[in-house]
Order: C-alpha cells, then sequence, then structure tokens
C-alpha cells in the first residue's frame, strides 16, 4: 500500500471514486462506517441511486435537482458541492472533484462527503436566534408609536362626552390599539420564552 492510498484509507470523511458511468470504484472505510457496507457490498452500484437512498427524501424534487446539477459537473469538468440530509438526520457536506486520466478528460470523479451536522445545527439556531431577534425589536419598535397614539387618542376622549359621534369612533381606534398591543406583547414574550 502506499502512503497516498494510506492517507486516504485513514481520513476522517467518507471517500468514494466512482467511474464514468457513476459507478463505485472504491469506498474508504469511513464510508463503510457511515453508509454501514462493506467495500464490496458498495462495488459497483450506482453512485446516485446508493446516495439517494440514504437521504431523507429520496424522491423529491430538490434530490432530483442534485442529481442533476451532480451529473452536470461530471459532464463539464467541475468540481460540484452541496449539503445533504441523511435519513438519520446527519446532514453531509458532498464534495464531486472530476478527476483525469492521461487524455481522458473526465475519468470518473472523487466524493468527498464530511458530517457537518454540529455545523449545520449551530448555523440553525444562529438562524433562529437572528430571526428571533428581529421579531422581539420590531414588535418593541411598533409598541412605541402605538403608545404615543394610544396617549393621544386617551387625551382626546378626555375632551369628549359619550354622545358626540367622534367618542364612538376614537373608542373604537382604542380598542384596536390595545389589540395591537397585545400581539406586540405576544411576540416579546415568544422570544423571552424561547
Amino acid at each position: 500500500m502506499t502512503i497516498e492510498s494510506e492517507i486516504v484509507e485513514r481520513l476522517p470523511v467518507a471517500i468514494i471514486l466512482v467511474d464514468q458511468e457513476d459507478r463505485i470504484s472504491y469506498f474508504n472505510p469511513c464510508a463503510a462506517e457511515l453508509f454501514g457496507m462493506t467495500r464490496d457490498e458498495a462495488a459497483e452500484k450506482n453512485c446516485f441511486e446508493f446516495l439517494s437512498a440514504y437521504l431523507k427524501d429520496p424522491g423529491s424534487a430538490a434530490v432530483t435537482q442534485i442529481e442533476a446539477d451532480c451529473k452536470q459537473a461530471m459532464i463539464t469538468g467541475q468540481t460540484w458541492e452541496t449539503i445533504l440530509e441523511g435519513k438519520d438526520g446527519k446532514f453531509l457536506h458532498l464534495r464531486r472533484v472530476p478527476f483525469r486520466v492521461s487524455e481522458i478528460p473526465t475519468a470518473g470523479s472523487i466524493l468527498v462527503l464530511e458530517d457537518v451536522t454540529n455545523y449545520q445545527m449551530m448555523a440553525n439556531d444562529q438562524l433562529e436566534q437572528e430571526l428571533l431577534t428581529q421579531i422581539s425589536r420590531t414588535a418593541h419598535q411598533l409598541n412605541q408609536p402605538l403608545q404615543i397614539i394610544l396617549g393621544y387618542i386617551s387625551l382626546m376622549l378626555m375632551d369628549l362626552t359619550s354622545e358626540q359621534p367622534q367618542y364612538s369612533f376614537l373608542h373604537k381606534i382604542l380598542e384596536q390599539i390595545e389589540e395591537a398591543q397585545k400581539i406586540t406583547k405576544e411576540l416579546s414574550n415568544i422570544v423571552a420564552g424561547r
């Protein structure tokens, strides 16, 4: 075994080699562990059919698009990458790198799959936190003008009697403002309770 092949065998990421027809020709131990099968079981399988079986939603339009993009990258000889979500809840960063052998422009591809579940979860949590912060900020900004309008309407109502026509309109506006304030408070409570 050469030092290069020993390095590939020991890499902490899944490495899959596929030929021009997208058949699996090599599967490192990390790939065997990730997919729960031996090299012999994986050998000669169609790569994308193999990966599709692992995915959370193998028949979806998104998976069909991933397959088309992946094949296009193979044809054009370009590196291509995406994030896949597996049935087991793991997120995998897939990078497909075409390789060349002498005169053959694209002899096959090296697929590198790395478990990025923790990174993806942190990114999702950060995105959710940013969204909640924005909701809280918007609720606060909305509540300030509502308070001012509420104050002015309350002052106007003090100068009116219930028999005057404006009193009824202002009272209805006041009720709606109070309802809007309840909504902004509920939004703030949702964010605070998170």
